[in-house]
């Protein structure tokens, strides 16, 4: 999903929301500004379509999380930064970035421990009641969730690397050793992942459900 192209000057912006179930609207929002020091703002260029975003739109819920409209959606996305606050570094206007959609507190016990995964006030783009999602013109992040992308690399796979990461988490996990046989139960964009990162790691002989 491409979004138009960006107006910098412009007070307002488009977001796309769930509006009830099975209905997705444009909507003008005040543009978000800088809040902290390490606050990136980013013009979302590129947004993937998440299994999850399938299941909040036809059934407006997953498990306990309950879709509370009007609601933002999205979380596989890349863009641009357009402003920084005072503390961030490592980041200039105009950079190209993929963007970890999984935001951390940094003062949790699991967090100081180095297990940001499993933050006690972990909160997702995208979800019910949690972060914003990534279906609009611009989005306020943690600078920390910015990560810049090679000139080389083209936005439409930049926004591919959140799923590609959850593959290369899964293999890495899995710690094959060279001509292990692995099964992947779904070829879906994760399976495909994981078939991708599992060929990459070494000799290996993957099979998938035909």
């Amino acid at each position: 999903m491409r979004s138009r192209p960006s107006i910098c000057h412009r007070s307002l912006h488009e977001d796309r929301l769930f509006t009830r179930l099975r209905k997705l609207d444009v909507a003008e929002a005040p543009r978000p500004k800088l809040q902290r020091p390490g606050d990136v703002l980013v013009h979302i260029e590129r947004v993937g379509v998440c299994g999850s975003d399938v299941h909040y739109y036809l059934h407006g819920r997953i498990g306990d999380q309950l879709v509370q409209y009007p609601a933002t959606v999205g979380h596989e996305c890349a863009g641009t930064v357009v402003e920084l606050g005072p503390a961030v570094r490592g980041l200039r206007v105009g950079d190209r970035v993929a963007v970890e959609p999984a935001f951390v507190c940094g003062e949790c016990d699991q967090c100081r421990a180095g297990r940001e995964n499993t933050c006690r006030k972990l909160k997702f783009m995208g979800c019910p009641n949690e972060e914003a999602g990534a279906v609009a013109e611009y989005r306020l992040l943690p600078a920390q969730n910015c990560v810049p992308v090679p000139a080389a690399l083209d936005l439409d796979l930049a926004a591919l690397v959140e799923p590609l990461a959850v593959g290369l988490h899964a293999v890495r996990l899995a710690a094959l050793r060279p001509g292990a046989k692995l099964a992947i139960l779904g070829a879906g964009p994760i399976g495909l992942s994981v078939l991708l990162c599992a060929k990459g790691s070494g000799p290996c002989t993957p099979m998938l459900p035909t």
